[in-house]
């Protein structure tokens, strides 16, 4: 049980850090876009 807990917690921490990363990579794309106009 407790490892089940555990694993959960793990895959919302990368989960975290995915959706961090890939805001980051969308403003990224936005500020190419502008740059770009």
């Amino acid at each position: 049980m407790v490892n089940n807990i555990d694993k959960t917690e793990i895959q919302l921490e990368q989960l975290t850090e995915i959706s961090m990363r890939a805001n980051q990579l969308f403003a990224n794309i936005d500020q190419f876009a502008q740059d770009l106009q």
